[in-house]
């Protein structure tokens, strides 16, 4: 798998993918954005924080984590995930996540608050 910064030409298609509550399922959807929110954050770096998978999800982790212990002096890779999404759950065990905790209403979502599973990988792992 290889990861890439989102083309410019690309940003519309991900702001009107990211106003349906449809296309972003159960777990991704937080509510409406500021319109343009998504062009002001891809001209200020690409997008380059933000990523999903269709099945890629445990690969894309593996990497990352990987590529922050061999470029970066960080120790520990931390993780959180809705407690109800199981398939982000298996993606972050899959990868060699350590699931480690509840975080109690951490997350703002659908009109309440909602718990999280806190997971993390260490350099060592």
């Amino acid at each position: 798998m290889r990861l890439r910064p989102v083309r410019g030409d690309e940003v519309e298609l991900l702001e009107r993918w990211r106003a349906d509550p449809d296309a972003q399922g159960r777990f991704g959807w937080f509510g409406f954005a500021p319109p343009g929110a998504l062009r002001r954050r891809h001209d200020a770096d690409r997008l380059l924080g933000e990523d999903r998978g269709s099945g890629h999800g445990t690969e894309a982790q593996r990497q990352l984590a990987a590529y922050l212990f061999a470029h970066t002096p960080v120790e520990r890779v931390e993780a959180s995930t809705d407690v109800d999404n199981a398939a982000e759950q298996r993606a972050l065990e899959r990868a060699g996540f350590t699931r480690e905790g509840f975080l109690r209403h951490a997350q703002f979502r659908e009109g309440g608050f909602h718990d999280l599973v806190l997971y993390s990988k260490l350099r060592a792992e």
